[in-house]
């Protein structure tokens, strides 16, 4: 199961999520969703969103599965954020 999507910024700030996290998230037209600035990035969240502790709960486990320590994966993201500049 996918569980990272990439989308682009389009005229005006719209960004079109992936159909299939519309599906699972169960996303319909008019929901409404929280934009979080947490400094350098953000998080977005459903209004039926997980409490924070599940939410680092997931990613803790994602972190875990992936055996990529969490330095490798601030150094990947540092990279891909180069590339796309």
């Amino acid at each position: 199961m996918k569980t990272v999507f990439e989308v682009r910024v389009r005229r005006n700030g719209q960004v079109t999520l992936p159909s299939e996290l519309r599906k699972r998230a169960q996303l319909e037209v008019g929901t409404k969703l929280t934009l979080h600035d947490l400094g350098n990035c953000v998080l977005l969240l459903s209004a039926s969103s997980a409490s924070v502790s599940e939410i680092a709960d997931r990613l803790a486990q994602q972190w875990h599965e992936s055996s990529m320590s969490l330095e490798d994966m601030l150094a990947e993201l540092c990279q891909v954020r180069t590339k796309k500049r």
